[in-house]
């Protein structure tokens, strides 16, 4: 049985553990969407 204040903080690192995988996975995108546009050589449109 767990106390309130670790279900609490497990669910709190839960949802920050899957936020930083988030937004790694979105970044890594970005990144490779904007490489792929170098490498065919058009210009950056943002």
């Amino acid at each position: 049985m767990s106390t309130p204040v670790a279900a609490w903080l497990l669910t709190t690192a839960t949802i920050l553990i899957w936020s930083s995988i988030a937004l790694t996975v979105y970044s890594g995108y970005d990144y490779t969407m904007a490489a792929a546009r170098v490498m065919r050589g058009e210009q950056d449109a943002s």
